[in-house]
This record gives structure tokens, C-alpha cells and sequence, in this order.
């Protein structure tokens, strides 16, 4: 096994909530991993960067909302990105200020209660720790 092979993705999820609704959002039909997929907001950490601060600059990036973060995460999870290993750290974020300003990264968005997420994703790990928010998140 060559050691890039073996090395871990680090991603960071965003599961942010305003009154009472999830954003979730749909990748873009470009993305070379998991095209057209809906999610909710996430990303790659950069090498050294602190989870936190990488999830804060994703959710700026992806988005242009204010939240607050809950400072550690809530659920963890091992997943794949394209071949490699992941690491997803999942956390809470209430949304604050703004109106979703999408990226190039995705196509749609949507404030969606538990049940619309279900039937729109695929990621059933993803949707297992939105459904550890269920007394947060509209059914």
C-alpha cells in the first residue's frame, strides 16, 4: 500500500439549524465526488488546520452565513472520499445572520425538516447523526 493510500481525509460537517429547519444543500453536478447529491455543509480540512476554524472558513465559503459552533464535535464518523479513508467530525451550528449565498460547490439549498432530508439524501451515516439532532430539527 503506497502511504498516500493510507492516509486519512479529515472532513468537517456543518449541521446548521434555524428555526427549527436543517440547511441542507445539493452539490454541484461538477463535483468529482458525489455529484447532485444532497448534504448538508461540509469540507476537507487544510494540512494543520484546526477543525473548528476549517468548518468556520467552509460554512463562510459555501454559504456566507454567520453561526454559531459548537466547539467540538458531536458524532464522529469513518467514511470514504473518492478511495481514500475519512474522518467526518459532525457539528452543531446555530444559524445567526444572513441569507445562504451559494457557491460554486452547490447547485440548490433548502431549510428542511428531518423527514425532507430522508428522502432527498443518500448518506445514511450523514442522516444518522441529523437524526441525533431530532429534538432540535423539525420532523
Amino acid at each position: 500500500m503506497n502511504e498516500k493510500s493510507s492516509l486519512f481525509v479529515v472532513a468537517v460537517i456543518a449541521l446548521i439549524i434555524k428555526n427549527g429547519k436543517l440547511l441542507i444543500m445539493k452539490r454541484s453536478p461538477n463535483k468529482k465526488a458525489s455529484p447532485n447529491i444532497w448534504e448538508t455543509l461540509s469540507g476537507r480540512l487544510h494540512p494543520n488546520e484546526n477543525p473548528y476554524e476549517g468548518l468556520l472558513r467552509e460554512i463562510k465559503e459555501e454559504s456566507g452565513l454567520e453561526v454559531t459552533l459548537e466547539k467540538t464535535p458531536f458524532d464522529v464518523y469513518t467514511t470514504r472520499y473518492l478511495k481514500q479513508p475519512m474522518i467526518a467530525l459532525v457539528f452543531e451550528a446555530k444559524h445567526l445572520s444572513g441569507e445562504v449565498n451559494l457557491s460554486e460547490e452547490h447547485s440548490e439549498f433548502q431549510w428542511a425538516s428531518i423527514n425532507e432530508f430522508e428522502k432527498k439524501t443518500t448518506l445514511k451515516r450523514l442522516l444518522k447523526s441529523v437524526k441525533k439532532l431530532a429534538h432540535k430539527i423539525d420532523n
